[in-house]
């Protein structure tokens, strides 16, 4: 890794990543994502590569990218193609490797010794082949959905992920790779009873039977149609197991328009009759604007609720503010820790936003959300006061100012 690069996140919230380079060095950058170049010459040279296109096309992967060099010192800007997202920069030493476990997670990358090589993983599903390794001495800029988490195992410690919330993590000699693991659908274990014994065969027959290569061909056969319904028909539940020592990138998605017919179900129970097409709208809307982020949550794979944030400037205070616009947790799954937990992810993401003061808002009715804020630090400080206007009225009515 040259110490003359170097990968600088900015913006609040953080919306583009500043590259600069000493003479010579070379930088690859996905293709559309470059804003801007400053250069003391007009020396900069840009050509298109394509990187390994049919083994990145059967996988997935995008494989054109710009490589940009220039005799003299460069600073370029580049920017994902999509505002909710996240930048991380890693900085390789060249004693661990790292894979890159989604398909459009790399955005742009420096170093003369850096490798990214396609990788199929064979003891995983197909839909989980499109990840790439990472090899050398350089500096790595990645993107991930909604907020990047570091997660740090120890040797022997074991953690349970989901493949979609894995960015990336780190390989080493000395841990294994990950490996399905899918938890159990049940708990209950169905035997025969005993007064039944003359109507089926004995456990010793049938594990006769268990030994043998058809038994066998046939059980293979068996799971592996019940692991394709499960993941094509039940929904995909398969997780991954991993082992430390080993660092994980874990990324918690924004919302996406499929989530649609969910995100509407919420908002009618929050007092908001909302539709499917309603809610489309506004989440296109909410997505353009990098003010806003909307963060949800899942239990078994289905929506259980959802916070929606906004960053703004204000009169009253020199750092950018934060509100909390909406939130609410499917009355099934309430009282579980939902609620807290999209808060945190909030504020998390308020506090990488530069934002000092969070607010919000909620009716009198509900006392019990009122105890729910002032557990997690929230006061009381004043009313909120609102008023319907018609697009376009120009009447405003008197009011004392304070």
């Amino acid at each position: 890794m040259s110490a003359d690069a170097t990968f600088e996140v900015l913006g609040s919230p953080s919306s583009l990543l500043s590259v600069s380079l000493s003479p010579s060095q070379t930088l690859h950058t996905r293709r559309g994502t470059l804003v801007g170049l400053s250069s003391s010459s007009g020396d900069t040279v840009s050509t298109l590569r394509f990187l390994s296109p049919l083994r990145r096309i059967f996988l997935g992967i995008p494989f054109l990218y710009q490589k940009i060099t220039s005799p003299t010192p460069i600073t370029a800007l580049i920017s994902a193609k999509s505002p909710l997202t996240t930048f991380c920069v890693l900085h390789l030493d060249g004693t661990t490797d790292w894979r890159l476990a989604q398909r459009k997670s790399l955005l742009a990358w420096t170093g003369s010794t850096l490798a990214v090589t396609p990788t199929i993983s064979p003891s995983l599903s197909f839909t989980n082949w499109g990840t790439s390794t990472v090899t050398g001495r350089g500096l790595l800029a990645l993107v991930g959905g909604g907020q990047i988490f570091s997660l740090q195992l120890s040797p022997g410690e074991a953690y349970i992920a989901h493949p979609s919330n894995v960015l990336a993590y780190s390989l080493s000699s000395s841990n294994a790779p990950p490996t399905p693991y899918r938890f159990k659908s049940t708990s209950i274990n169905l035997q025969v009873p005993i007064v039944f014994g003359n109507f089926f065969p004995s456990s010793k027959f049938v594990l006769n039977i268990k030994k043998g290569k058809t038994y066998k061909f046939f059980a293979n056969i068996a799971y592996r149609i019940r692991t394709w319904s499960r993941r094509t028909i039940w929904g995909d539940r398969l997780f991954l197991q991993f082992t430390g020592p080993t660092t994980l990138l874990i990324q918690s998605r924004a919302a996406r328009l499929s989530d649609v017919p969910g995100l509407a179900g919420l908002m009618c129970e929050l007092g908001y009759e909302t539709t499917s097409a309603e809610m489309r709208r506004r989440l296109k809307s909410i997505g353009r604007d990098a003010r806003c982020s909307t963060f949800i949550a899942k239990i078994d794979n289905k929506l259980c609720g959802m916070i929606g944030t906004l960053t703004h400037v204000s009169h009253e205070h020199n750092n950018p503010s934060g509100k909390i616009v909406a939130l609410v947790v499917s009355e099934k799954q309430r009282r579980r820790g939902v609620g807290r937990a999209l808060i945190a992810a909030a504020e998390k993401n308020f506090a990488r936003r530069k934002v000092t003061r969070v607010t919000l808002t909620t009716r009198f009715e509900r006392q019990g959300a009122h105890r729910f804020y002032q557990a997690l630090g929230y006061l009381r400080t004043g009313f909120r006061f609102g008023k319907d206007i018609a697009p376009g009225s120009g009447s405003i009515a008197d009011a004392d100012e304070e």
